[in-house]
């Protein structure tokens, strides 16, 4: 994107302005790896249903299911040699809870490696063949009609498929490159997609093929997202790209982890790095694909975010302010869908031990804040955590409101995005004034721009239908704070 370019259009996100504006739903979900833990799994996944979501990412670790040795048939979901006991039991659970659970397929076994290239194990790429007849197994043991040995009901429905976990970085996925140094990832990225995609689809044409998850940064080793993204489509650089093979990559939703070093509008420093700021730039280049044909589809083309949050400062002392953070989680899913984003998964329920571990990006403490035992943090006390209560309450009912052209601008999604009638109020002196009343779309989303000049002062949305009401939300301008760390400080990285 153009330096005049890119200022003008940050300028406009400042200023309130919606970078595409929609009418389509926002989906939210959050991913707790801790779920895996049956005994706090219960617990868990009644807070993320409690924070507004309707939907769950969940690991599906190819190298746990299939750790012991290549199965005598892969592709049958009740072959003996498969262990799906731990993902079984986080499927029913979230989908009781009326969770829509996205299983992420990732991490190479030993015995399916395509070769032995260096880097750690389970990055190592597949023999895509395998990694197909694995997907093949795992739709149809989720196919909502699959019961499995010794039990008497089928296990729940499962329709998104994700493909791997930011196959850009050699963390996730190596090689990243030949032995002369040049770009070979994207490609077997693209073979390891058209794979799943026809082994899901087989089973069940209505499957959803998740592609992309990309890590927004690149590194020396790896690859910027927008390079990758264009190898693996086989587009052009530029504002106008185009196609520059005749290779094809099949899926239904594009996925990105836009993680940022400011707040809700801003953009990476490097060109092919996609921070929350680059999402439309993303999705300009996505729909060039789809418009020339380089991507094989039945259906309309989703855009998710399986993957985002911030640190919160307390206990990082790197991390956002709460009040700060509160305000930034609203306004970024509103960016993020203006964008034209329909899904976004937060990254994660409760923090990790500080500071023994990164990740203070949850929405509840864990425990007693500043333990740095690990196992104090899991277990039986995580009933003990303590609430990032601001913060919840802005991810599942989100609201911002900004002054525009002597006007306010307001928009928001009620909880889980059911449909009905909010009221829209301003704070004064005496108590919260009514200025408005407003119908959802289907989606429970709401927007409007109101006849009120007007540059300070916080507003908000209520349900109408039970009172419960949004966090308020300033007219003042909040500036950006570059050079937030999105990751914070903690293992090894200085505070």
């Amino acid at each position: 994107m153009a330096r005049g370019l890119l200022v003008l259009c940050v300028t406009l996100l400042a200023l309130g302005s919606p970078s595409l504006v929609q009418a389509g739903p926002l989906v939210t979900g959050v991913q707790e790896p801790y779920i895996e833990n049956s005994g706090a799994r219960d617990l868990l996944l009644d807070r993320i249903a409690g924070s507004g979501s309707t939907a769950t990412r969940v690991w599906l670790y190819w190298s746990r299911v299939a750790g012991n040795g290549r199965p005598s048939d892969p592709a049958n979901p009740a072959d003996p040699a498969y262990d799906w006991s731990n993902v079984d039991g986080q499927v029913r659970a979230a989908r009781a809870r009326g969770l829509r659970v996205i299983l992420n397929i990732h991490e190479t076994p030993s015995w399916a490696a395509a070769g032995s290239w260096t880097g750690r194990a389970a990055a190592r790429a597949p023999v895509v063949s395998e990694l197909g007849l694995l997907a093949r197994a795992a739709a149809e043991r989720y196919d909502g009609d699959f019961v499995p040995p010794g039990e008497s009901s089928p296990l729940p429905e499962v329709r998104d498929w994700e493909v791997w976990n930011e196959p850009n970085l050699s963390y996730f996925l190596v090689p990243q490159r030949d032995g002369s140094g040049n770009s070979i990832a994207p490609a077997i990225y693209r073979d390891m997609v058209n794979t799943v995609a026809a082994a899901v689809h087989t089973v069940d044409p209505g499957n959803n093929v998740v592609a992309g998850v990309l890590a927004p940064f690149g590194a020396p080793d790896s690859h910027m997202p927008l390079d990758f993204m264009r190898r693996l489509l086989c587009m052009s650089g530029g504002k106008d790209p185009r196609p520059v093979c005749g290779l094809h990559v099949s899926f239904d939703v594009w996925s990105h982890h836009p993680y940022t070093q400011g707040g809700p509008t801003h953009d990476a420093y490097w060109p092919d790095d996609v921070s929350v700021g680059d999402l439309s730039e993303m999705n300009r280049l996505l729909r060039a694909a789809i418009r020339h044909g380089q991507v094989q589809r039945s259906r309309p083309v989703a855009f998710w975010v399986t993957e985002f949050s911030w640190e919160t400062k307390g206990p990082d002392p790197l991390g956002v302010p709460l009040r700060l953070h509160a305000r930034w989680t609203s306004e970024v899913l509103y960016r993020m869908w203006g964008s034209g984003v329909s899904l976004v998964t937060w990254w994660m329920l409760r923090d990790r031990p500080f500071p023994v571990r990164l990740e203070q990006s949850g929405f509840y403490f864990c425990g007693a804040r500043s333990l740095a035992d690990e196992g104090t943090c899991f277990g039986p006390n995580v009933s003990a955590d303590a609430p990032k209560s601001r913060t919840i309450r802005a991810f599942r009912f989100p609201f911002v409101a900004f002054p525009r052209n002597g006007r306010v601008f307001t928009w928001g999604r009620t909880p889980a995005g059911v449909p009905g009638r909010v009221v829209i109020q301003r704070r004064t002196p005496s108590g919260w004034r009514r200025i408005g009343v407003l119908r959802t779309n289907q989606y429970g989303i709401f927007q409007k721009t109101w006849r009120i000049a007007s540059t300070r002062g916080v507003w908000r949305a209520r349900l109408a239908r039970n009172g419960e009401a949004s966090v308020g939300f300033s007219l003042h301008r909040v500036p950006d704070r570059p050079l937030v760390h999105p990751f914070g400080c903690g293992g090894g990285l200085p505070c």
